[in-house]
């Protein structure tokens, strides 16, 4: 049958295999504590993307939709956006209408969280701050939205502003309904 007559050629054979496995271990376990432990902070795209969400669902092809000027218009159900979610302090949401002489055109949309909007006031009015537990806000630099809408049969021009804000610290939460 087989003679082994070299038995040193196997125990120097079986320690680098050893050694093998422990580099690919200590390898794949290394890279999962570096993947798992990675600090990512996607407030900033949160509030982006529900800026752009509420625009683009309110004014299409630069036409605001009719129904927005009136009062009772739900803005959760035209936008597909889930109203559990803004109920706590996570997401928030102001959006305010102009018409060009800036008048108001109807009370302001909003989200429940008035600290939030408070936290945002300070942290986009002054830009030094660098505040690292408070909600990341966006709204476009303070830019306006501008739109046409139609008033007793005649074509205007107006404007909205909206301010967004995410304070979402790795909850799991659906921002919009599927």
């Amino acid at each position: 049958m087989c003679n082994l007559k070299n038995k040193k050629g196997v125990e120097v054979l079986s320690f680098f295999w050893f050694a093998v496995l422990v580099g690919v271990g200590t390898g794949i376990s290394v890279g999962v504590l570096f993947f798992y432990s990675a600090d990512v902070d996607v407030r900033k795209t949160e509030a982006n993307y529900l800026y752009f969400k509420i625009s683009d669902c309110l004014v299409q092809n630069g036409l605001l939709l009719d129904e927005v000027l009136d009062e009772n218009f739900n803005i959760f159900e035209k936008c597909s956006l889930d109203s559990y979610t803004f109920s706590g302090e996570n997401f928030y949401f102001y959006i305010q209408f102009f018409n060009e002489p800036d008048l108001k055109l109807r009370n302001s949309l909003t989200s429940e969280s008035g600290k939030i909007r408070k936290e945002c006031e300070i942290v986009l009015n002054d830009e030094k701050i660098e505040a690292k537990y408070y909600p990341k806000c966006f709204d476009n630099k303070g830019g306006k939205i501008n739109f046409f809408y139609f008033e007793k049969g005649e074509i205007k021009k107006g404007y909205m502003k909206i301010l967004t804000a995410s304070n979402n610290n790795g909850i799991k939460l659906a921002m919009v309904k599927i």
